[in-house]
């Protein structure tokens, strides 16, 4: 059975995400065992205890990521099928 390629996309992508999620995992608890719950300066514990400012990290996290697909215009006509206008070879009409 044939695998198509958008398996193959979502596996990978499902992988690299779980590869990255223990290595963040990992370097949390990393820095969390250090003496005050910090090594070399690098703290595990949040940024901030308020939730709203929090939240001004995040919007911008959320906005820069996901500002959604764009769609083409009904009438545009460049991906529709028969050729273009520069032929298939050296037409000499440079």
């Amino acid at each position: 059975m044939a695998t198509h390629d958008s398996e193959i996309v979502f596996s990978l992508a499902l992988s690299t995400f779980a590869a990255w999620r223990g290595a963040a995992l990992s370097l949390r608890r990393l820095l969390a065992s250090g003496a005050g719950g910090e090594r070399s300066g690098f703290s595990a514990g949040p940024l901030f205890e308020d939730p709203e400012r929090h939240r001004s990290l995040e919007v911008p996290a959320a906005l820069a990521t996901g500002a959604g697909t764009r769609t083409a215009a009904a009438d545009d006509h460049s991906l529709a099928p028969g050729g273009g206008a520069f032929g298939g070879g050296a037409s000499g009409d440079y």
